[in-house]
């Protein structure tokens, strides 16, 4: 299914894959129709809906031209292909990728773009988000709050999958995507944001955090995410794939400045991927493997963590005898977690930002 419009002439394209979850993607449609700034081109792309969700979005904005819905015409399947599909297609001075099943500001797109004709010389800035639970926008502190400014540094961050900001978070120049020639890694099947953040760092793009309202609301309880997922079993090589492309960024731009940050990204994804389920031998051992070509140091520890967890794992339970050698990085993990959450809070309380929606 596709519609276009040739004549219209955007200042900002949305790029929005989706797929089925038809009453989300309507409500996220509607929140950005009803926004208060109007130069925007949407590309709804359908990366192969069951449920009618396609043929329901394109009759109810029939008569809106800046609508477009259009059917991903290649493999592989996934919200990545769509996103470089609307890369190619965007007409836009400014764009922006949001996911199909959360909420916008009705400020959302009018702030970025003064934002961005403020900053001139940004190529990308980052825009505060809040959560979504049960339909409802939640403006609070949460550890699903992104874009915020409290990292020192934020390559390091991104090392060590703290994320300080989600693709959403963002509005970019359209022309500065295309002149560095970044595009959303199709093989990937989660962790897709980090992979084109640090892509985009590495290039050397400016940008800057915006101190204004939350403006992006996301969905913390829907069941079709592919990032509630991160644990699929049919995800493991994506995230032995996202860790290398993670080290490769990192260690191409910033040469072994980060290695220990790597590191801790690399227990982030390998405890990740087994939590609640004790111990994958056959996984621990490829991301071992992997990490040896980059930071052979780092892989030793690593190698060490997993023979132990092993060994213990014939006396005790799997699940606490990968936690035990796991055990200070646990720990210290869940410490950031409350620091961010404080940090934000504080933030929210210095700036007292109550955005409408």
């Amino acid at each position: 299914m596709k519609r276009h419009n040739n004549d219209i002439q955007p200042i900002v394209t949305i790029v929005m894959p989706f797929y089925n979850h038809k009453e989300d993607v309507m409500n996220m449609v509607e929140s950005i129709a009803k926004g208060k700034w109007t130069k925007w081109q949407l590309l709804a792309i359908d990366d192969g809906s069951t449920d009618g969700t396609a043929e329901c979005l394109h009759n109810g904005y029939a008569n809106d031209p800046r609508v477009e819905v259009i059917s991903r015409n290649r493999m592989p399947k996934g919200a990545q292909t769509c996103r470089n599909m609307g890369l190619d297609m965007a007409k836009g001075k400014y764009i922006v990728f949001f996911d199909s099943d959360d909420l916008v500001s009705e400020e959302c797109l009018k702030v970025r773009v003064a934002e961005m004709e403020r900053n001139e010389d940004m190529d990308f800035m980052v825009f505060p988000s809040g959560v979504m639970v049960h339909g409802q926008p939640n403006t609070g502190p949460h550890p699903y709050c992104y874009g915020f400014d409290i990292y020192k540094d934020d390559t390091a961050a991104f090392a060590m999958r703290q994320l300080p900001f989600i693709v959403w978070n963002n509005i970019y120049r359209t022309e500065s995507l295309r002149r560095c020639q970044l595009r959303w890694c199709e093989q990937l099947l989660s962790l897709q944001d980090a992979d084109f953040n640090i892509a985009a760092l590495a290039a050397g793009l400016k940008y800057k955090y915006a101190n204004v309202a939350q403006d992006y609301f996301y969905r913390i309880d829907s069941s079709g995410s592919v990032s509630k997922k991160i644990e699929n079993k049919n995800h493991a090589d994506s995230h032995l794939l996202a860790c290398e492309r993670m080290i490769k960024a990192v260690k191409g731009t910033w040469g072994d400045r980060y290695d220990c940050y790597l590191y801790r990204g690399a227990l982030t994804i390998y405890n990740a991927r087994m939590s609640g389920k004790g111990i994958d031998s056959h996984f621990a051992q490829k991301m071992v493997d992997m990490m040896r070509q980059y930071c052979p140091w780092q892989a030793t520890i690593l190698n060490w963590q997993r023979k132990i967890s092993e060994w213990l794992g014939y006396v005790i339970p799997q699940k606490t005898a990968r936690q035990i050698p796991m055990v200070f990085f646990l720990i210290a993990q869940q410490w950031r977690i409350r620091q961010k959450t404080k940090a934000i809070d504080h933030i929210l309380k210095q700036t007292n930002h109550t955005p409408e929606r």
